[in-house]
């Protein structure tokens, strides 16, 4: 039986603990601002276990209006689906939004290397790294990837004719996963993977190992603490087994083709070049070889020239983390960009038939007789460029987008009466505000009308954000819209996709607080 005391004393620590873990709970209540009420340990995140992150921001939005303030774990965010406010922060004003925003578990803040990505560098470091990373993803540059990515698209339609003549219900989430994977990794490294025929190949396991993160890793990173992830080695959400195969696998070629070249210089011999991202990432790196290393200069005065603007460079480190995040950052958006726009299609078949029609006007035939694409026209397709607006509206594979104050700001120059202050984060509702009727009527209808040249004047400016917007929108952004419309148009072509039994209509979609991803898209298809 209890004592008295002991009752007392339980009681006492159990509200110290509640106090402790609430100690932040008022922090948007008592400034007015309004929002859903935060559960302790888990903040606003408990309905992420059994309702997509796309779903709860959409139905917060509708709930509680175009700004409101909520908790990853205990860390309190202001979100806005506001267009107006969003075109203030990422153009007007973006000096003080420099920064971008990534949750903790999503973010590599932490980790020694990959903190050194463009996605995770800040102030200068992010726009030293920027302004050389920029350079690679030139239309010139683009287009020299092109036979690589030819390549892979010819592995893609040699699987998927089997499937035509057979009959068979294919899986179209898997065979674009398998793509982009092969397409990864020759633009990147110069690898020729065919994942279809190597599913075992170790860049293959370890990269499916690193986007479908362990789920205790996730409970972790929300619920405890920063020193106790010190303690056990918790840097960020994926394993460092798998994270460092692909260091490894930088170093290794970056070791190698220094080597092949003779010239330490990051491939600028003429016998050792290559057309891959690695190369033209270890063409700036080999600028702080050249500088750093000059052995006829002090290292202040290598600061100095630094000072005047001599900073176009990438150290090592820069050069493996902003690999992995091309790895990463390129597959996602255009793995469920494509099984999307391929669904809906699909399910609307004077669109797909029209687009064949529009695709064909820029088929042109080679010296072996074999219809091509006319890549550089395949931006003037309005059809084509209007499934994939629309895709991207309705899929859209970026639910939030996030930057972090650097001085207080008037939100709104004080229309608002909300003052965000300095190393507050605020967060963009993409996917909520493209589902909202306010700005697209009928916002569930997959309607690729709304993106035609004819009807552009009727959108409202800067709602439909699938990339970002202003100097941190993506950097691939021409280079992964170029990529869905080769891949797409390409498809098309060649073969008529239909619904089937097997067919999940809706689609159904992975519960994941990071992307909106079908878990699969079973279709039939026929050959043209």
């Amino acid at each position: 039986m209890l004592s008295i005391v002991s009752i007392i004393f339980i009681s006492t620590v159990l509200t110290f603990i509640y106090k402790y873990f609430n100690r932040h709970f008022d922090y948007w209540s008592k400034r007015g601002i309004t929002g859903p009420k935060p559960v302790i340990g888990f903040g606003n995140n408990l309905p992420l276990i059994w309702r997509t992150r796309a779903d709860v921001d959409f139905q917060r939005m509708k709930k509680y209006g175009h700004i409101y303030g909520y908790f990853y774990g205990d860390l309190p965010i202001l979100i806005t689906t506001d267009p107006n406010l969003i075109k203030q922060i990422c153009l007007n004003d973006w000096p003080n939004f420099v920064n971008r925003s990534n949750h903790v578990v999503q973010s590599s803040h932490n980790h020694p290397i990959l903190c050194h990505n463009i996605d995770e560098a800040q102030d200068t470091d992010w726009k030293r790294i920027r302004s050389i990373m920029s350079t690679a993803f030139t239309s010139a540059k683009s287009r020299s990837m092109m036979p690589k990515v030819r390549q892979c698209l010819k592995q893609l339609t040699t699987v998927m004719d089997r499937y035509a003549a057979s009959g068979h219900t294919i899986d179209m989430l898997q065979m674009y996963k398998n793509t982009m994977m092969d397409i990864v990794a020759a633009s990147v490294y110069s690898l020729d993977l065919n994942s279809a025929v190597n599913p075992n190949h170790p860049f293959i396991i370890n990269i499916n190992q690193i986007l479908d993160p362990k789920w205790y890793r996730t409970l972790a990173l929300i619920l405890l603490p920063q020193f106790v992830l010190n303690l056990i080695g918790m840097k960020q959400l994926t394993d460092d087994t798998s994270n460092e195969y692909f260091f490894q696998l930088t170093r290794h070629i970056i070791s190698q083709r220094k080597a092949s070249t003779g010239t330490g210089s990051g491939g600028n011999g003429s016998s050792g070049k290559r057309w891959d991202f690695v190369e033209l990432l270890m063409d700036a790196h080999a600028i702080e070889d050249q500088t750093i290393n000059d052995n006829n200069k002090t290292t202040e005065d290598n600061y100095r020239l630094y000072e005047k603007g001599m900073t176009k460079y990438l150290t090592e480190d820069e050069v493996i983390a902003n690999a992995w995040f091309l790895i990463n950052g390129g597959y996602d958006v255009t793995v469920v960009t494509l099984s999307f726009a391929t669904f809906e299609l699909a399910c609307n078949q004077s669109v797909q038939q029209k687009l064949y029609d529009e695709i064909m006007t820029v088929v042109i035939t080679n010296d072996d007789n074999d219809q091509q694409l006319d890549v550089d026209r395949l931006h003037n397709l309005p059809l084509l460029e209007a499934v994939v607006c629309e895709t991207l509206r309705l899929h859209s594979p970026t639910i939030m987008e996030g930057r972090i104050a650097k001085n207080d700001y008037p939100l709104g120059g004080r229309h608002t009466g909300i003052t965000l202050r300095a190393g507050e984060t605020i967060e963009f509702g993409i996917y909520a505000m493209h589902m909202n009727a306010d700005y697209y009527p009928n916002p569930e209808q997959f309607n690729v009308d709304r993106f035609l040249p004819e009807n552009r004047n009727q959108l409202t400016p800067y709602a439909f954000l699938p990339f970002g917007l202003g100097p941190r929108q993506c950097i691939a952004k021409r280079f992964a819209q170029m990529l869905v419309k080769l891949t797409l148009a390409t498809l098309v072509l060649k073969y008529r996709f239909n619904t089937c039994e097997q067919t999940d209509i809706p689609t159904k979609v992975h519960i994941s607080s990071f992307s909106n991803a079908p878990k699969c898209i079973n279709l039939k298809i026929e050959s043209r």
